[in-house]
């Protein structure tokens, strides 16, 4: 069985054994890897594309399905957030429902004792 020798690019060796017509095709194989440019390996991640629910999001969905119908304390949009498996402290709740409010997405009206509730 014949056998090859060669030396590649990076500075190795390589030895081949096989018939004629095997180390003639691999030997081009080996040759046209040093020609040209390079491309990057394919990745074999599937991206799902989703993206991550924003607060602003979550509470638009939330006009979109009624939920600010009635007048509803900031309180009441923390709860309902929770029972869909978002979880957000009042802090980080009160600046979103501000910005929708001067977005003209909601209103707020202040009740007798002085606390802020949200109409959609």
């Amino acid at each position: 069985m014949p056998k090859a020798t060669v030396a590649i690019a990076s500075g190795g060796t390589v030895t081949i054994e096989g018939t004629d017509d095997e180390i003639v095709m691999l030997i081009a194989k080996l040759e046209g890897l040093g020609k040209g440019p390079r491309s990057a390996p394919k990745s074999r991640r599937v991206s799902m594309n989703m993206e991550k629910p924003t607060l602003p999001g979550l509470i638009s969905e939330m006009i979109a399905a009624g939920f600010f119908k009635q007048p509803q304390q900031l309180s009441a949009v923390k709860a309902e957030l929770e029972q869909n498996g978002q979880f957000y402290p009042l802090t980080s709740l009160s600046p979103a429902m501000l910005r929708l409010v001067r977005s003209r997405q909601v209103r707020r009206i202040k009740d007798s004792r002085g606390r802020w509730s949200y109409v959609g």
